[in-house]
Protein backbone atom coordinates (compact mmCIF):
# COMPACT_ATOMS: atom_id res chain seq x y z
CA UNK A 1 0.00 0.00 0.00
CA UNK A 2 1.28 3.10 -0.75
CA UNK A 3 1.80 6.10 1.53
CA UNK A 4 -0.85 8.23 0.29
CA UNK A 5 -3.28 5.24 0.52
CA UNK A 6 -1.73 4.52 4.56
CA UNK A 7 -2.93 8.53 5.09
CA UNK A 8 -5.87 8.22 4.01
CA UNK A 9 -6.52 5.28 5.89
CA UNK A 10 -5.32 6.96 8.87
CA UNK A 11 -7.31 10.02 8.73
CA UNK A 12 -10.40 8.11 8.29
CA UNK A 13 -9.11 6.37 11.87
CA UNK A 14 -8.24 9.47 13.52
CA UNK A 15 -11.72 10.48 12.38
CA UNK A 16 -13.45 7.94 14.61
CA UNK A 17 -10.92 7.44 17.44
CA UNK A 18 -13.14 8.44 20.09
CA UNK A 19 -16.51 7.04 19.72
CA UNK A 20 -18.49 9.39 22.18
CA UNK A 21 -16.57 12.96 22.40
CA UNK A 22 -13.83 13.45 19.61
CA UNK A 23 -11.13 15.17 21.03
CA UNK A 24 -10.22 18.00 18.93
CA UNK A 25 -6.56 16.89 18.39
CA UNK A 26 -7.72 13.36 16.41
CA UNK A 27 -10.29 15.85 14.42
CA UNK A 28 -7.78 18.20 13.91
CA UNK A 29 -4.84 15.46 13.14
CA UNK A 30 -7.44 13.77 10.79
CA UNK A 31 -8.05 16.90 8.42
CA UNK A 32 -4.75 18.25 8.06
CA UNK A 33 -3.86 14.31 7.10
CA UNK A 34 -6.70 14.16 4.16
CA UNK A 35 -4.50 16.83 2.87
CA UNK A 36 -1.32 15.29 3.23
CA UNK A 37 -2.31 12.12 1.57
CA UNK A 38 -3.66 13.95 -1.49
CA UNK A 39 -0.55 15.76 -1.34
CA UNK A 40 1.64 12.24 -1.60
CA UNK A 41 -0.76 10.92 -3.76
CA UNK A 42 -0.34 13.57 -6.29
CA UNK A 43 3.95 13.82 -5.55
CA UNK A 44 4.57 9.88 -6.36
CA UNK A 45 2.07 9.33 -9.10
CA UNK A 46 3.35 12.63 -11.11
CA UNK A 47 7.23 11.42 -10.46
CA UNK A 48 6.05 8.17 -11.77
CA UNK A 49 4.39 9.54 -15.00
CA UNK A 50 7.43 11.61 -15.65
CA UNK A 51 10.58 10.51 -14.20
CA UNK A 52 12.69 6.85 -14.27
CA UNK A 53 12.85 5.31 -11.21
CA UNK A 54 16.08 6.40 -9.96
CA UNK A 55 15.38 9.89 -9.47
CA UNK A 56 11.17 10.02 -8.23
CA UNK A 57 12.46 10.16 -4.47
CA UNK A 58 13.91 13.64 -5.32
CA UNK A 59 11.30 14.56 -7.51
CA UNK A 60 8.40 14.09 -5.12
CA UNK A 61 10.34 15.92 -2.36
CA UNK A 62 10.09 19.34 -5.38
CA UNK A 63 6.28 18.88 -5.15
CA UNK A 64 6.14 22.22 -2.63
CA UNK A 65 2.51 23.12 -1.00
CA UNK A 66 2.48 26.87 -2.77
CA UNK A 67 3.10 25.55 -6.55
CA UNK A 68 0.35 22.67 -6.37
CA UNK A 69 -2.23 25.62 -4.81
CA UNK A 70 -0.98 27.70 -7.41
CA UNK A 71 -1.53 25.58 -10.23
CA UNK A 72 -5.17 24.28 -8.83
CA UNK A 73 -6.16 28.06 -8.18
CA UNK A 74 -5.15 28.13 -11.78
CA UNK A 75 -7.18 25.35 -12.78
CA UNK A 76 -10.09 26.32 -11.05
CA UNK A 77 -10.33 29.71 -11.75
CA UNK A 78 -8.98 30.09 -15.36
CA UNK A 79 -10.04 26.69 -16.25
CA UNK A 80 -6.26 25.35 -17.67
CA UNK A 81 -2.85 24.73 -16.68
CA UNK A 82 -0.42 27.71 -15.36
CA UNK A 83 1.87 28.80 -18.37
CA UNK A 84 4.06 26.89 -20.02
CA UNK A 85 2.17 23.86 -19.28
CA UNK A 86 -0.81 25.00 -20.75
CA UNK A 87 -0.68 24.30 -24.13
CA UNK A 88 -1.41 20.58 -23.83
CA UNK A 89 -4.89 21.59 -21.98
CA UNK A 90 -8.09 20.80 -23.89
CA UNK A 91 -10.71 21.79 -21.55
CA UNK A 92 -13.24 19.84 -23.36
CA UNK A 93 -11.67 16.52 -22.74
CA UNK A 94 -12.39 13.76 -20.62
CA UNK A 95 -9.91 14.35 -18.41
CA UNK A 96 -10.42 17.66 -17.33
CA UNK A 97 -13.38 17.21 -15.33
CA UNK A 98 -11.52 15.02 -13.22
CA UNK A 99 -8.43 17.12 -12.89
CA UNK A 100 -10.73 20.07 -11.81
CA UNK A 101 -12.03 18.18 -8.97
CA UNK A 102 -8.73 17.44 -7.74
CA UNK A 103 -7.62 20.65 -8.22
CA UNK A 104 -10.52 21.94 -5.97
CA UNK A 105 -9.76 19.24 -3.21
CA UNK A 106 -6.68 20.18 -3.03
CA UNK A 107 -7.61 24.12 -2.43
CA UNK A 108 -10.57 22.93 -0.01
CA UNK A 109 -8.12 20.24 1.82
CA UNK A 110 -5.14 22.46 2.15
CA UNK A 111 -7.30 25.69 3.65
CA UNK A 112 -8.81 22.79 6.96
CA UNK A 113 -5.62 21.77 7.02
CA UNK A 114 -4.27 25.65 7.76
CA UNK A 115 -7.07 25.99 9.72
CA UNK A 116 -6.82 22.73 11.81
CA UNK A 117 -3.37 23.23 12.10
CA UNK A 118 -2.73 26.95 12.57
CA UNK A 119 -5.97 28.18 13.97
CA UNK A 120 -6.14 27.69 17.75
CA UNK A 121 -9.64 29.07 17.35
CA UNK A 122 -11.14 26.83 15.09
CA UNK A 123 -13.49 23.89 16.23
CA UNK A 124 -14.17 20.79 14.47
CA UNK A 125 -16.68 17.87 14.71
CA UNK A 126 -16.70 14.27 13.39
CA UNK A 127 -18.87 14.95 10.94
CA UNK A 128 -16.33 17.94 9.57
CA UNK A 129 -13.45 15.02 9.33
CA UNK A 130 -15.67 12.42 7.83
CA UNK A 131 -16.66 14.85 5.30
CA UNK A 132 -12.78 15.58 4.67
CA UNK A 133 -12.45 12.18 4.83
CA UNK A 134 -14.71 11.25 2.28
CA UNK A 135 -13.82 14.57 0.13
CA UNK A 136 -10.14 12.94 -0.02
CA UNK A 137 -11.55 9.47 -0.76
CA UNK A 138 -13.18 11.24 -4.10
CA UNK A 139 -10.50 12.73 -5.06
CA UNK A 140 -8.69 9.52 -4.86
CA UNK A 141 -11.21 8.10 -7.01
CA UNK A 142 -11.33 11.55 -9.70
CA UNK A 143 -7.25 10.84 -9.94
CA UNK A 144 -7.91 7.41 -10.96
CA UNK A 145 -10.62 7.88 -13.30
CA UNK A 146 -7.84 10.73 -14.75
CA UNK A 147 -5.42 8.36 -14.64
CA UNK A 148 -7.46 5.43 -16.67
CA UNK A 149 -8.61 8.59 -19.58
CA UNK A 150 -4.93 9.25 -20.42
CA UNK A 151 -4.16 5.70 -20.70
CA UNK A 152 -7.08 5.41 -23.05
CA UNK A 153 -6.22 8.80 -25.18
CA UNK A 154 -2.71 9.95 -26.17
CA UNK A 155 -4.15 13.58 -25.72
CA UNK A 156 -5.69 12.34 -22.52
CA UNK A 157 -1.87 11.41 -21.67
CA UNK A 158 -0.41 14.71 -23.00
CA UNK A 159 -2.72 16.93 -20.65
CA UNK A 160 -1.93 14.52 -17.53
CA UNK A 161 1.70 14.80 -18.43
CA UNK A 162 1.62 18.46 -18.77
CA UNK A 163 -0.41 18.43 -15.19
CA UNK A 164 2.30 16.75 -13.56
CA UNK A 165 5.09 18.71 -14.65
CA UNK A 166 2.85 21.91 -13.54
CA UNK A 167 2.93 20.32 -10.11
CA UNK A 168 6.64 19.13 -9.61
CA UNK A 169 8.30 21.87 -11.73
CA UNK A 170 5.89 24.54 -11.76
CA UNK A 171 7.52 28.03 -12.56
CA UNK A 172 11.02 26.01 -12.80
CA UNK A 173 10.54 25.63 -16.28
CA UNK A 174 10.07 28.47 -17.85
Amino acid sequence: MSLAQDLLLLAGHLARREPRRPKQASLRRALSTCYYALFWLLAQDCARLLLPRHVRDAAQRMLDHAALRRAAQHIVQQQKLPAPWDEAWNAQGAIAGHLRFVAEAVLRLQDLRHRADYDPGAWFTRSDALRAVEHTEDAFAAWRQARAAAEADAKEMRVLHAFAGALLFGRRAR
